[in-house]
C-alpha cells in the first residue's frame, strides 16, 4: 500500500526504534464522506494497524482501537476501545504485547477525555477518577490519589509524556487567564499557578511551558524556573 493510500487516518504513533507507525484508521470509507449517511458507522470499524516505514506498507491489523501509544521499549502498545454514536462514555484501556501479538491487560477507567495516559518506560501511568494508577507486567496498583480540589469538573488534566506529572488547566476557554495545578503523579502533591494563559508539556515531559500575559516560564521537573519577559501573543511552539 503506497503512502498516498493511507487514508481515513485518525492518529499515529512512531515506534521507539523508528521502524513502524501504529496508526488508527477508519476502515469504513463513509467515515469522512460528505455524503448523507443513512445508517450509523460502526465504531468498531476504527482499527489499529502497523505501518512499516521501510517497506511503506501496512503489515498488521490488531483490531478495533483508537489513539495508540508505544511503551518506552516498544514492546507494549496501549490504545482505547472505540466509542461511537456521539456519546461521551468511559473507554477501556487495552495493553497489547507486540512480542506475542496479543492483548495482555484491559484497564477500566472513568475518564472520558483520556488525556491522562503516558508510558514511564514500560510502565503505564493513567488517571482513573482521582486515583493515579501504574500498570506494569507485575500488575496494576494505585500510586497516589489527587485531592478533589485539584480536579474540578471544569479542568482538563493532561499527563506529561514521561508519566511523572499532571497539569490541570481549570476553566481554560481562551478568553481569560485561568488557574492551573501542576501535580506529582507519585504523590498527588500540587503547585498552584494563577493568571495562566496556556500550558504545554515538552515532548519528553521534563519541562512545562507556562504562558502569562507579560512573560513565559519554563518549569523544570526539579523545580527550577526559567523566565522570559515577553508579552502574550498567540504563537505556536516547537520543542
Amino acid at each position: 500500500v503506497p503512502p498516498d493510500r493511507i487514508d481515513r487516518l485518525l492518529s499515529s504513533a512512531r515506534s521507539p526504534d523508528g521502524q513502524r507507525l501504529a496508526i488508527g484508521r477508519h476502515l469504513d470509507p463513509r467515515a469522512f464522506s460528505r455524503a448523507l449517511i443513512r445508517t450509523p458507522i460502526d465504531p468498531a470499524s476504527q482499527h489499529i494497524q502497523f505501518f512499516d516505514l521501510r517497506s511503506l506498507r501496512i503489515v498488521d491489523d490488531i483490531g478495533p482501537g483508537v489513539r495508540p501509544l508505544w511503551s518506552g521499549s516498544g514492546r507494549f502498545l496501549s490504545y482505547h476501545v472505540p466509542q461511537g454514536g456521539g456519546e461521551q462514555v468511559p473507554t477501556d484501556l487495552v495493553i497489547f504485547d507486540t512480542s506475542v501479538r496479543r492483548e495482555i491487560a484491559r484497564l477500566q477507567t472513568t475518564d472520558i477525555v483520556n488525556s491522562s495516559v503516558a508510558w514511564d518506560g514500560d510502565a503505564l501511568v493513567y488517571l482513573n477518577g482521582s486515583d493515579v494508577h501504574r500498570w506494569d507486567v507485575a500488575g496494576d496498583r494505585i500510586m497516589a490519589s489527587i485531592a478533589a480540589a485539584y480536579l474540578p469538573i471544569n479542568g482538563l488534566p493532561v499527563i506529561s509524556p514521561d508519566g511523572r506529572m499532571f497539569v490541570n488547566a481549570v476553566g481554560a476557554d481562551g478568553t481569560a487567564p485561568f488557574t492551573a495545578f501542576v501535580i506529582e503523579a507519585a504523590t498527588g502533591r500540587a503547585t498552584t499557578l494563577t493568571g495562566v494563559r496556556w500550558v504545554e508539556w515538552s515532548r519528553t515531559g521534563h519541562r512545562l511551558l507556562v504562558r502569562y500575559d507579560d512573560h513565559r516560564e519554563l518549569l523544570d521537573e526539579n523545580g527550577t524556573v526559567h523566565r522570559a519577559d515577553v508579552p502574550f501573543v498567540g504563537t505556536s511552539v516547537e520543542w
